[in-house]
């Protein structure tokens, strides 16, 4: 059993349809992310990316994005 893991660096968006889209995508996140618990939705990509496969051990795979 394993496990993925993505490092890199996290660029935040600040553009309001982004995190729109990402809330009309997943409609339960609006519990969470509206006026009445103040709570914003945060967007962001990574750059310099590389996803590694981890055994328990070792890493299995890796390959940059």
């Amino acid at each position: 059993q394993g496990f993925l893991r993505l490092t890199g660096k996290a660029v935040f968006d600040g553009d309001p349809a982004l995190a729109e889209a990402a809330l009309n995508a997943a409609p339960m996140l609006r519990d969470i992310y509206n006026a009445q618990t103040g709570h914003t939705l945060g967007v962001f990509h990574l750059e310099e990316a590389t996803a590694a496969f981890h055994s328990m051990l070792k890493v299995e795979e890796s390959f940059p994005l």
